[in-house]
Order: structure tokens, then sequence, then C-alpha cells
């Protein structure tokens, strides 16, 4: 899900980031390709009207390498 989509929709990133719980700082942050998390939480949340699309994301993800953490 694009970031420009969801500004499209709610209006404004602080309107993001109440819908969300989330700081005006985190919404700023995002690329151009929000967080994959956020993308289904808001599909869910706005009853389709932003789609999630997986396809976006399974890309982004090949050939980086997880890192374990004690």
């Amino acid at each position: 899900m694009y970031k420009q989509e969801v500004i499209a929709y709610f209006g404004n990133q602080i309107t993001i980031a109440r819908k969300l719980g989330l700081t005006h700082t985190a919404i700023i942050r995002w690329k151009e390709i929000i967080p994959e998390i956020h993308a289904i939480k808001l599909e869910r949340m706005t009853d389709g009207a932003l789609k999630y699309d997986e396809n976006l994301y399974k890309n982004r993800t090949q050939g980086k390498r997880l890192v374990k953490t004690a």
C-alpha cells in the first residue's frame, strides 16, 4: 500500500496516526510503501477501501536476511 493512497483517503498524516494508534513521527518516517502490518490493518479498518497488495511486500522482502536477536 502506498503512503500517498493512505494520505488521500484520510486527508492527513495526523489522522492516520490517530487511527492506527501511532505517533505523527512514525507516519512521517514511512517510505513510499507503508509497513505491511499497517497496510493489513488499514484494509480491514476501511472495509477494503484501501487495498493490501501482498505482491508489493513479497518482492521487497526477497533476498533480505533475517537477523536473530538474543
